[in-house]
């Protein structure tokens, strides 16, 4: 560290700005909801397990029903590049 001629406190000092204030607020969109919003646009509510009762991440446990999910629609599985 250059702390005698203030190169290395001046570089940091510079780069962070002293009069922008924060929030502590979470993000708008956490990654749960995404995933619960885009699988309602994708498909109708009865033929997808609901998202929004159970954990995102219990349903990759699952890999076959999360591929069939995520797969893109008009692409016939046999013809899907993965």
């Amino acid at each position: 560290m250059r702390l005698n001629d203030n190169r290395w406190t001046r570089a940091v000092s510079d780069w962070t700005p002293q009069n922008v204030k924060y929030t502590t607020a979470r993000p708008p969109t956490r990654w749960s909801d995404f995933s619960t919003k885009s699988f309602k646009e994708r498909y109708n509510a009865i033929l997808v397990f609901r998202m929004d009762r159970i954990h995102w991440m219990a349903h990759t446990c699952e890999r076959d029903k999360w591929k069939d999910c995520w797969r893109q629609r008009g692409i016939p599985e046999d013809q899907e590049s993965s």
